[in-house]
C-alpha cells in the first residue's frame, strides 16, 4: 500500500505502480505530487501530456491520495473540457468506492455544465454534482422533519 507518509519518492513510485497499474513515469508522478503536498500547504502541480498518456489514471491516483492523507482535503482540479473532468471524476469515485481505507466520495463536489456533464445519464456523477447534492440533502432534512412531527404527533395522541 502506497503510504503518502514518510515514504522515500522510488519506493513511493513503486507502490503506486504495483497497487494501482502505473508504469513508470506515471508512478514518478504520483510520489512527486505527494510528495510536494507533505512538504508543502500549498502547491501547483500540472499533469499534462498527449491523449492516451494515462493522464485520468495518475491524476485520478494522486487525487485518491491528496483526499486519503489529508484531514480537511481542499484541491481544485480543472480541465479543458466537461467531458476531461467528467471521466476523471469517474475514474475517482471508483477508486474511493473500492477503497476500505479511504474517505468516501462525499469529500468530493462536482461543478461544470449539467448537460455537457450528461448528468441525467450518469449515476455517478450525480452523487458528487452540487445541485443534486444539496437537492438529496434538502429532500434528507424534508424526510427527518416528517418523521419528527410523526413522532410528535403520535405522542400527543398518546398523551
Amino acid at each position: 500500500m502506497l503510504q503518502p507518509n514518510g515514504e522515500n519518492k522510488s519506493s513511493s513510485s513503486e507502490a503506486a505502480i504495483v497497487q494501482f497499474g502505473l508504469n513508470q513515469s506515471q508512478g514518478n508522478v504520483v510520489a512527486s505530487c505527494i510528495s510536494a503536498a507533505e512538504h508543502s500547504s500549498s502547491s501547483v502541480r500540472l499533469v499534462w501530456g498527449p491523449p492516451g498518456t494515462g493522464k485520468t489514471k495518475t491524476t485520478s491516483v494522486i487525487l485518491y491520495f491528496l483526499l486519503k492523507m489529508s484531514k480537511e482535503p481542499r484541491v481544485l482540479v480543472c480541465a479543458p473540457t466537461n467531458t476531461a473532468i467528467g471521466q476523471l471524476t469517474r475514474h475517482l469515485i471508483s477508486l474511493l468506492e473500492q477503497s476500505s481505507e479511504a474517505k468516501s466520495i462525499q469529500d468530493v463536489l462536482l461543478l461544470g455544465n449539467e448537460k455537457r456533464l450528461k448528468l441525467k445519464e450518469d449515476k455517478d456523477l450525480s452523487k458528487v454534482y452540487l445541485k443534486y447534492r444539496v437537492e438529496r440533502q434538502k429532500d434528507d432534512e424534508e424526510k427527518k422533519n416528517q418523521s419528527c412531527r410523526c413522532i410528535n404527533d403520535k405522542e400527543r395522541k398518546n398523551s
